[in-house]
C-alpha cells in the first residue's frame, strides 16, 4: 500500500476527454508520495503498457496461493442468533474442481479452462431454476434460491482451478431440515439418472444469459466488475493487454452459450458435484430451540456424519 506507482485505478463512465483527464489524474493521483520500491526497484513508465503487464505478472506469481484444505466429510453447523423475527438463512457449499487443461499457460488453454469456467456459470443457473421450481413453485416454502460459485482462492495459471458452488435460500426455521433434505435430494436425482436437464432448461438459460448481458452492457457498475475480473484474471497474465483479454472473454462467453445443450449440461453437473462430493451446510437459526423436521437424515444421509452446534 504504500506504493501507489504499484496501484491500478479504473475508471467508467462519461470521462472528459484525455487532454483534460491527464491534468487532473496528475495533480490528485500522481502528486501522492511514493515509497520508491526499495532498493534496485525500477519503476515503469506509465505510458508503456507491456511492460507494466510484465511487472503484474511477475508480482502475481511472487504471491504464494492460499491452500485452503476442504474437510473430508460432510458437516453441519448451526449458528444461533437473537431475532425480533425469526428466520432461517441456510447455505449448503460443495468444494468444486475443473479439471486442469494444461500447464504451457498458452492462450488456447486458456480459452478452454475459460470455457468450462463458464459452463459452471450456466449450471448454476439452471441448477437455481430447477430449486425455485421444487422449493418455492412446488412446496411453496421459500422465496427464491441462490447458486453461486466463487474462486476468489484459485491457485495461478498452470494449476487446477479449485472453488466452491454454494447453494442459499432463507426459510421458516421450522423447516429448514426439510428443505435441506429436498435440496440434497433433488441434487441426487441428477445425479443418479432419475431427472436431468433438459432441451428446453438449456434453451431458456441462453436466453437468460443474452436477456442479461444486453441489460448489464449499458450499466456503469457492470463494466467496473469486468474489467476488475479480468485484469486479475489468468488470461490478462498472458495477454498482458485489457483490450485482448476482453475479447477473450467475450468470444468464449458467446461460444459457451451459443454451444450449450442439455447433455453438455449433465456431462458438467457430474464433473463439479460428482456422488461422492462432501458439502458443508451452515444453519442460522434463532436463538432457543427450534423444532425441526424428524424425518429429515443427516447433511450426507450418512448417520456418522459429524454435526457441529455453533451455538
Amino acid at each position: 500500500l504504500d506504493k501507489p506507482s504499484e496501484w491500478t485505478f479504473v475508471f467508467i463512465g462519461k470521462l472528459p476527454p484525455l487532454e483534460k483527464l491527464m491534468p487532473l489524474l496528475e495533480l490528485y493521483l500522481g502528486s501522492i508520495p511514493d515509497s520508491g520500491g526499495g532498493e534496485g526497484h525500477t519503476p515503469c513508465d506509465i505510458n508503456d503498457f507491456a511492460a507494466i503487464a510484465r511487472r503484474e505478472v511477475q508480482l502475481r506469481q511472487a504471491v504464494t496461493p492460499l491452500n485452503v484444505q476442504w474437510p473430508k466429510q460432510s458437516s453441519r453447523n448451526h449458528v444461533r442468533l437473537k431475532m425480533m423475527d425469526p428466520k432461517g438463512n441456510n447455505v449448503i457449499v460443495f468444494p468444486v474442481t475443473l479439471k486442469s487443461v494444461g500447464t504451457t499457460a498458452s492462450m488456447e488453454e486458456i480459452e478452454a479452462d475459460l470455457e468450462r469456467f463458464f459452463m459452471l456459470r450456466v449450471i448454476g443457473r439452471m441448477l437455481e431454476t430447477r430449486l425455485i421450481e421444487l422449493l418455492r413453485f412446488k412446496r411453496g416454502q421459500v422465496y427464491g434460491v441462490r447458486v453461486m460459485d466463487d474462486f476468489s482462492f484459485s491457485p495461478p495459471v498452470g494449476d487446477v482451478r479449485t472453488g466452491a458452488l454454494s447453494i442459499s435460500f432463507e426459510c421458516n426455521p421450522v423447516e429448514a431440515d426439510d428443505l435441506i433434505f429436498a435440496t440434497l435430494a433433488e441434487l441426487d436425482r441428477l445425479r443418479s439418472g432419475e431427472a436431468a436437464f433438459t432441451d428446453d432448461n438449456a434453451k431458456a438459460a441462453k436466453e437468460q444469459e443474452r436477456r442479461e448481458l444486453e441489460e448489464s452492457f449499458h450499466r456503469n457498475e457492470w463494466w467496473v466488475t469486468m474489467i476488475l475480473s479480468n485484469y486479475f484474471s489468468r488470461s490478462f497474465g498472458i495477454t498482458g493487454d485489457m483490450g485482448a483479454t476482453m475479447s477473450v472473454w467475450w468470444r468464449t462467453r458467446m461460444k459457451t452459450v451459443e454451444t450449450l445443450t442439455a447433455e453438455k449440461a449433465m456431462a458438467c453437473f457430474h464433473e463439479v458435484l460428482p456422488q461422492e462430493s462432501v458439502n458443508a451446510i451452515f444453519m442460522m437459526c434463532p436463538k432457543g430451540k427450534v423444532m425441526l423436521a424428524d424425518a429429515s437424515p443427516p447433511a450426507n444421509g450418512n448417520e456418522d456424519n459429524p454435526v457441529q452446534d455453533n451455538a
